[in-house]
């Protein structure tokens, strides 16, 4: 029964469609509060699970670039640029240079992350 009909036979005080409205209100946010808490969760195991798949194959550029992906999807700056300096470090351990700040990053790679940092970027703004 709705709360028009209930007021209307005297079981609800006037200011009871506000309450359930409200009441319904904050139910809906603390649902999409829950399914985004959720998703955060999801997201963290699966930047850990990456983590350590490129740690155990370094040379497999999908894995680099769904883990800069995932850093875009997070809305995580910081991360990625974490992402960014170990792949560098990977590419040095390989012996592609001696320097983590002048080894060279594959073009496909770089242009992955490039995007995501600009994606990131601008949101700042």
């Amino acid at each position: 029964m709705s709360a028009g009909a209930l007021m209307a036979r005297g079981r609800l005080p006037a200011a009871a469609p506000r309450l359930i409205s409200r009441e319904a209100e904050l139910r809906d946010i603390r649902q999409l509060l829950l399914e985004d808490d959720v998703r955060l969760v999801t997201l963290a195991r699966a930047e850990e699970l990456y983590i350590s798949l490129v740690a155990t194959d370094a040379l497999d550029h999908r894995l680099w670039e769904a883990l800069a992906r995932l850093h875009g999807a997070r809305n995580d700056l910081l991360g990625l640029e974490a992402t960014f300096r170990r792949l560098r470090r990977a590419l040095v351990e390989l012996g592609e240079s001696d320097d983590p700040d002048r080894v060279p990053i594959p073009p496909t790679l770089k242009r992955v992350f490039d995007e995501v940092r600009a994606s990131l970027m601008a949101g700042r703004d």
